[in-house]
């Protein structure tokens, strides 16, 4: 199951309002308080190295350490992240402590930044920038936040992280949303296993079963998923194609089902 690249992105804001400060003459005081705890450990993602205040932009730099998170894939869709992030940006910039950055924010005509970025060789970086206007939009409730517009951009933005090896035989090509279902499909290497999607048609229950068990999973970033198509009323398909023969195998989860 492809992990929720979205609820990761927006954890930044999670770890940061555990230490914000309650109150403040000014964003900079803020940034100073806030940074004397940084940094802070954002689960599933990096670090939260520092909060900055330059140019009337407030950036978040987050520094991305988990290996599994391809974010030199995200460099140049700059504006799909943002878009799948605005839906779910309401609830935690108006919720608790953040709240007092987010009036500041409006009060000065002041943008909103997170920078993430990885270092060595293959080092990335990208920076997802809310201007004055539509963080103001946000905050109003302005964003089509509705439960199918919150699945289809954190589609868009997931499908970015593909293809992505599984094992040694299966690799993740494309994950999208169609007629009511989110669909992920996965290309299996006949060349290393000779007759795979012949032996998963037959034996399909096991395989509906080992899906379906991988659905009722307790993970967090699998639950996330779920929710989400729950919510906005989508299946979940799972369809396997043998390369280079063009067979497939498919196993198809009505909403109901999830």
């Amino acid at each position: 199951m492809m992990k929720s690249l979205i609820y990761k992105l927006l954890a930044v804001f999670v770890a940061v309002m555990a230490v914000s400060c309650s109150s403040g003459p000014s964003i900079e005081e803020l940034v100073a308080e806030v940074n004397k705890h940084m940094p802070v450990r954002v689960p599933g993602v990096g670090q939260v190295k520092s909060i900055d205040f330059a140019d009337n932009t407030l950036t978040y730099q987050c520094l991305v350490l988990n290996k599994s998170f391809n974010l030199k894939a995200l460099e140049g869709h700059e504006d799909e992240m943002k878009a799948a992030m605005s839906p779910m940006l309401p609830n935690l910039l108006n919720y608790g402590k953040n709240r007092v950055f987010t009036e500041k924010l409006i009060e000065e005509e002041a943008s909103i930044a997170i920078h993430y970025f990885t270092k060595g060789p293959k080092a990335a970086d990208v920076t997802v920038t809310y201007s004055p206007a539509e963080l103001k939009d946000i905050v109003d409730g302005k964003v089509d936040d509705s439960p199918e517009a919150i699945l289809k951009t954190q589609i868009t933005v997931n499908k970015l992280q593909t293809p992505m090896r599984i094992d040694s035989e299966t690799t993740l090509t494309d994950i999208e949303g169609k007629d009511g279902y989110m669909v992920y499909t996965f290309e299996m290497d006949e060349t290393r296993a000779p007759g795979i999607i012949d032996n998963l048609n037959e034996g399909m229950e096991e395989l509906r079963k080992n899906n379906a068990e991988t659905l009722r999973s307790n993970a967090k970033d699998i639950r996330q998923t779920v929710d989400a198509c729950k919510a906005a009323n989508y299946g979940i398909i799972y369809r396997y194609v043998g390369v280079p023969s063009g067979k497939v195998a498919e196993v198809k989860f009505e909403a109901s089902e999830l």
